[in-house]
């Protein structure tokens, strides 16, 4: 009975040990858990304000792109209208030249 007894004990204490064991594993993985869970916060914060930066800049880049569309408008507007100036002061050049040579 003795040694049934210390037998049971031996197990008994075999599984406390068993029990401490897994309770340790099982509070090093929360505490592995808890530290993921903490960087995937700063992760997000951080992948949320890249892409506010991005969107910003993104905004920026369509904002001077419309600038330059504009601005090549115009100078096509301007070119045009100086070629168009340069053809009838030649024109008027010309004829000028053509009355005076004329006999």
């Amino acid at each position: 009975m003795q040694e049934e007894y210390e037998r049971c004990q031996g197990s008994v204490s075999r599984l406390h040990a068993e029990r401490d064991k897994a309770v340790s594993d099982v509070e090093k993985v929360r505490e592995e858990l808890e530290r993921c869970q903490s960087t995937l916060g700063k992760l997000q914060l951080q992948q949320e304000k890249t892409q506010q930066g991005y969107d910003k800049a993104q905004n920026e880049v369509d904002r001077l792109q419309e600038r330059l569309d504009k601005a090549l408008a115009e100078s096509r507007k301007v070119n045009g209208s100086s070629f168009q100036l340069g053809v009838s002061i030649l024109h008027d050049f010309f004829f000028f030249l053509a009355y005076f040579l004329s006999p």
